[in-house]
């Protein structure tokens, strides 16, 4: 004979006050629909230019999805079912992937930007303009002694550890 082993759900469903319970579907949906309606209201104007590349459909996709889970997840939670749950959890699982897809985006696009602009800038190399067609502003120049700041300490950093390895 086994035992039947009670899920997380209907543990905290055994320990919540019947107020909780029944709050959860309407925060459910209400989460949820908020973030449809966040989709719609900041990724409307670029799904309508045409040019949507491929950056700019990946978050608001993630985003739709959890919106979606939530809502689907609200009477499944109000009829005390586990994959109203289920649901929930995987839907509030997508948060730190739609954090982290934005943190590839940046560094793809960084390391895309790097690129382009030395491949844009080798042909004025090559024919010794370089200097010409760099066009210096204030602004820029105010930033270039916080970069040089944040390069020596990274490798202050950098040679702290290797001494620290080394027993010195």
């Amino acid at each position: 004979m086994t035992a039947t082993t009670k899920t997380r759900l209907e543990r905290w469903s055994d320990k919540a006050p019947g107020w909780m319970l029944t709050l959860l579907p309407m925060l459910a949906v209400t989460a949820g629909g908020s973030v449809l309606w966040a989709v719609w209201h900041f990724y409307y104007d670029n799904w309508n230019t045409g040019d949507l590349a491929w950056y700019n459909w990946i978050r608001p996709l993630f985003m739709t999805a959890f919106g979606l889970m939530n809502i689907t997840a609200a009477p499944f939670l109000a009829f005390r079912k586990r994959i109203g749950w289920e649901l929930l959890t995987l839907a509030y699982a997508i948060v730190p992937i739609v954090l982290m897809v934005g943190l590839v985006i940046v560094s793809v696009r960084f390391v895309w930007f790097l690129i382009s602009s030395v491949v844009g800038r080798f042909d004025d190399l090559l024919n010794g303009t370089l200097w010409e067609s760099l066009d210096f502003h204030p602004k820029q120049l105010t930033f270039l002694p916080l970069l040089i700041i944040v390069g020596l300490v990274v490798i202050g950093k950098l040679r702290g550890e290797s001494n620290e390895k080394r027993g010195n």
